[in-house]
């Protein structure tokens, strides 16, 4: 941080969070910054992200995540951890889907809920409750409660699962 004074030389600023059960000791160059306290706002920034990121993954995406950038929170889906099932849209009518797999309701329950989430060619992103007393355990082609708006199209990819499973949020760092 420079000071506005004109000074050249760099400011150093302490940050220290009390609920930290590790001392740690980090160095930031924060350029452009020349407030104090937009200097200690950045820095407990860093310190909570760094406090409640407890898993990292990499992968590599096709052009389907062309409109990311650093800084996002993007809904990864992979069906070897369970993070939901996914795959792409055969066909869908207003009201009834149908999947490119067979997908599973394992648990069908009056308090278990299953949520089938689209991503539209516009990039929108749409949640749509099944309807589990009109289908069967394990099917590709559901009906939903209510009706889609927009239709989705042939291809659109789709994550689902049940409530709260149906994708893993991850923040895009590079």
């Amino acid at each position: 941080m420079v000071v506005p004074s004109g000074d050249a030389e760099p400011d150093t600023v302490r940050v220290v969070y009390p609920l930290a059960t590790i001392a740690r000791e980090e160095s930031l160059t924060l350029f452009g910054i020349t407030v104090p306290s937009q200097a200690w706002r950045r820095c407990m920034l860093y310190v909570y992200y760094n406090m409640y990121t407890t898993c990292e993954i990499e992968f590599t995406a096709g052009q389907d995540a062309l409109s990311t950038q650093a800084g996002d929170v993007i809904g990864v889906q992979n069906d070897v951890p369970y993070w939901g099932s996914g795959g792409r849209i055969v066909s869908a009518t207003s009201s009834v889907i149908v999947l490119d797999k067979a997908v599973s309701i394992s648990d069908i329950s009056a308090t278990q809920a299953y949520r089938l989430w689209v991503r539209n060619t516009d990039d929108t992103l749409t949640g749509h409750w099944i309807n589990l007393a009109s289908n069967p355990p394990s099917s590709a082609t559901f009906t939903l409660y209510g009706t889609f708006n927009p239709v989705p199209s042939v291809y659109d990819p789709f994550a689902f699962g049940k409530t709260s499973w149906e994708y893993k949020p991850f923040r895009v760092l590079s």
